[in-house]
């Protein structure tokens, strides 16, 4: 809430926006500052053996904190994490100056005699003829502007580099790029030799400042949505950046903050792109499923459906779903059984979306009633990533996108078993009829036979077989059903 917030405050500014949220931090944490600890845990840990030990304190603002489970898991945690890091000192200042130059000594070393780099400077040199001996940094300048144009990309980037470093092959083998900033035109680099940054000016109007920047910006909008994006071709792209008010050929490295927000924002919510490729997903398939519910339960109505593919944040998932009524279901009430790659979660269900869903939905509409129902839903999600709500991975978090397709898919199955229950109320009714028939008809042949006169009482047999063929008809329809 506070980083909408502060959207609003600064109308979608995104650097004003972080300003404004460090600022609220430091008067946050300045407030707090105030506040004394006063209050903690003294815990001492014994390693096995009784040869490592370690003794650290905790403070907090209230003895009630300090009382929780939380706060003494969080101590014991703490002690065992220092001893089996085995710390030479308590604090920064205790740290003699000799380990911490020798730590540098070794990591610059260790930059030095990487193979990487020399494997990539031998390529370079390789390239312009320059592998039989040693060349200077003009030399090198000289040599590579005759064959600029036939140069690698690589090779030309690298070679943009040296340029602005004023920096030949064994000076470059003690350099670590950090950054090209090409609003401020300054190279950002870590010298091993100083073991310090230093930053090198950059001049736009050179044609190695060209190949950085080209090489910095990237690929334009409709290239990046084509190579990075799944199943968006050239149409799909242009059609996007239509949709999200972007030119086509947009450089993705030049775009600023707002616009990264802007382009998140539209591919969130832009309905163009077509469903994932489902392929990489295992669902289990409309048929077993089916089968697994009818040997279960052996229900007198049965129904199952298989999503086609969605995503959500990137991510595609499956939804499968079936719903079973009558049988030898035992429960009274809707029963939900959930799955996500093929595990059955237990536990923790009615924070679940899938419960969600069943809840919300009206089964008068359908012609159920949820509290005696012996009524089940069996429901599968399949993704690349389920977005569980906590680490023990026992119920499924509410994402717009999986929460549609859920609602849709019992949708579809409640319309069939709606269908069903209307078929069975005709053939309920159909059966009373014909047993009203066949208890009332030959009372009323009587009586008119008697009111009549007549000897022989009325041909009423027809007629009751006929509501009993319809209603025994009506029983057969609903089973096939």
């Amino acid at each position: 809430m506070d980083c909408k917030r502060a959207l609003v405050d600064t109308d979608g500014d995104l650097e004003k926006a972080v300003e404004a949220l460090r600022k609220a931090g430091v008067t946050k944490a300045e407030k707090k500052g105030t506040r004394s600890a006063k209050e903690g845990l003294v815990f001492s840990y014994i390693h096995h053996g009784g040869r490592l030990g370690v003794l650290v304190e905790v403070n907090c603002e209230t003895d009630f904190v300090a009382k929780t489970d939380g706060f003494k898991e969080l101590v014991h945690n703490l002690a065992i994490q220092i001893a089996a890091t085995n710390p030479v000192s308590v604090s920064r200042e205790q740290v003699p100056e000799e380990l911490v130059k020798s730590e540098q000594d070794i990591y610059t070393e260790q930059a030095k005699n990487s193979k990487k780099p020399d494997k990539m400077i031998e390529k370079i040199r390789k390239e312009p003829a320059m592998s039989k001996k040693k060349f200077s940094y003009t030399e090198i300048m000289k040599k590579t502007v005759k064959k600029w144009k036939s140069l690698t990309r690589p090779v030309r980037v690298v070679i943009a580099l040296m340029s602005f470093l004023e920096a030949d092959f064994e000076k470059l083998q003690r350099i670590r790029i950090e950054d090209v900033d090409l609003r401020n035109n300054k190279l950002i680099y870590w010298d091993y030799n100083t073991s310090e940054t230093l930053a090198a000016d950059m001049d736009a109007e050179s044609v190695y400042y060209k190949q950085l920047a080209n090489t910095v910006q990237g690929e334009s909008l409709t290239q990046f949505l084509t190579k990075r994006f799944q199943r968006v071709g050239p149409t799909s792209a242009v059609e996007f950046c239509k949709f999200a008010k972007f030119k086509p050929e947009t450089r993705v490295g030049n775009m600023s903050d707002q616009d990264l927000v802007k382009l998140s924002a539209a591919l969130q919510t832009y309905e163009g792109f077509r469903s994932p490729d489902p392929t990489c997903l295992a669902p289990l398939g409309e048929s077993p499923l089916a089968k697994g519910i009818e040997r279960r339960f052996e229900p007198d109505f049965m129904a199952v459906v298989q999503r086609t593919a969605s995503a959500y944040s990137g991510f595609p998932f499956v939804i499968e779903m079936g719903i079973a009524y009558g049988g030898n279901i035992e429960s009274r009430g809707t029963k939900v059984y959930r799955f996500a790659n093929r595990i059955p979660l237990l536990y923790d269900e009615g924070s679940d979306v899938v419960l969600k869903v069943v809840n919300d939905t009206d089964w008068n509409r359908y012609k159920v009633k949820n509290d005696s129902a012996p009524l089940i839903i069996v429901s599968h999600i399949c993704s690349t990533r389920v977005p569980y709500k906590t680490v023990g991975k026992e119920n499924v978090a509410d994402r717009p996108e999986i929460e549609k397709e859920l609602r849709l898919a019992l949708q579809f199955l409640s319309r069939k078993l709606s269908g069903y229950m209307s078929k069975k109320g005709k053939a309920e009714m159909a059966k009373q009829r014909a047993n009203l028939y066949s208890k009332y008809l030959p009372l009323i042949a009587q009586f008119c036979t008697e009111l009549s006169g007549n000897k022989k009482e009325p041909k009423y047999d027809k007629m009751i077989r006929e509501e009993t063929n319809m209603g025994e008809e009506a029983k057969i329809e609903e089973k096939t059903e």
